[in-house]
């Protein structure tokens, strides 16, 4: 395995991962990292977003929620709680670029779920899928 060409995680190529990411630089980057991982890629801005993509595509599977944990309006660990209302087990990773808001870091770290910091390249996005896709 090259470091510029990681293998796809467990999972890859058989799901859709929804990612969550209000900087739009970020999220294209991002999006493209998830699809050359094998994933179809459902790409919001926010987390009033994400609800109406996840609820738009009904009954369709989500393989993996990829989200920031600070953005505006709704924050990515209340996404992810009620995401995990509606689709209990969704496999869930947190990436966060600073600790603009400590609590929110804390309540994810306190929860035991991943976090990946920013910045981050292809190969650590796929190591901490790895993790996530293995403990579901």
């Amino acid at each position: 395995m090259s470091v510029g060409n990681p293998q796809p995680p467990r999972g890859a190529g058989r799901g859709t991962a929804l990612l969550v990411e209000d900087d739009g630089a970020v999220r294209d980057l991002v999006a493209r990292h998830l699809a050359r991982l094998g994933f179809d890629v459902l790409v919001a801005s926010d987390g009033a977003e994400a609800l109406r993509l996840a609820r738009a595509i009904g009954g369709q599977p989500l393989a993996l929620l990829v989200t920031d944990v600070v953005m505006p309006g709704l924050s990515g660990p209340r996404l992810a709680r009620a995401l995990a209302e509606e689709r209990p087990g969704l496999p869930t990773l947190f990436v966060s670029g600073y600790a603009r808001d400590a609590e929110l870091l804390r309540e994810v770290l306190d929860s035991g779920a991943r976090l990946l910091g920013k910045p981050f390249g292809m190969a650590d996005l796929a190591r901490a899928i790895d993790a996530v896709l293995g403990e579901s």
